[in-house]
């Protein structure tokens, strides 16, 4: 099947409410979900180079697991999502592969956010970071300024063999973020938590969490 076919499928099932798309290599690069029925949509082993979500009411639950793409590679994976209004999980954003476009605007580190990068039904968000490497915390932190009001969070953390203090110094200058100081209650860490680079994040989550 490719994406031709996995469209067409969509096309005539036009009562369908669950979508998962299990270990797909290279048949399916664009995965593009348009639908007013479907509520869960599932990735798991994926190498999708392009992931579509549009004009999804429905949609409860987007969930990307175990991209089979290798971080920093020349390959990367978007993700664009617009009009997915009711969308309350997501994750697990990676910042080393995913690029993510919201409303045909496209996040990046240090993007300041507007009402047009906002998805505000998310809840609970899961993002994949390799908090040692400078560029993809500071797009974790972009990506977690897309949804404010998250109030769970799972960190799926990559090792750290980082070891130098002076590195992480940029976490001093990081302007505090919303779903963080207003509305976190819950911090799910998978990983080693006492590497350098995520005692970093841990202490900015911590010192910024009212609620959490």
């Amino acid at each position: 099947m490719n994406s031709e076919d996995f469209s067409l499928v969509l096309a005539v099932c036009p009562a369908l409410e669950i979508v998962e798309v299990l270990v797909s290599r290279n048949n399916i690069p664009t995965v593009r979900i348009s639908s007013y029925t479907i509520c869960s949509t599932v990735l798991w082993k994926s190498v999708a180079k392009e992931v579509v979500i549009l004009d999804t009411p429905c949609l409860n639950r987007l969930v990307l697991w175990q991209n089979l793409l290798l971080p920093h590679s020349r390959y990367t994976s978007k993700v664009t999502i617009s009009r997915a209004t009711k969308m309350r999980i997501f994750g697990y954003l990676d910042a080393g592969i995913n690029t993510l476009v919201i409303n045909e605007t496209t996040v990046k580190a240090n993007t300041k956010t507007s009402f047009k990068t906002l998805i505000p039904s998310v809840k609970i968000l899961g993002l994949s970071v390799h908090f040692g490497v400078r560029k993809e915390a500071l797009m974790a932190i972009s990506f977690l300024r897309c949804f404010p009001e998250v109030e769970a969070l799972h960190i799926t953390s990559k090792m750290d063999q980082t070891s130098e203090a002076e590195q992480f110094s940029f976490w001093e200058k990081v302007d505090p973020v919303e779903c963080v100081t207003s509305n976190l209650k819950k911090l799910v860490f998978h990983g080693v938590p006492w590497c350098p680079g995520n005692l970093e994040f841990l202490k900015f989550i911590v010192e910024g969490a009212y609620f959490l």
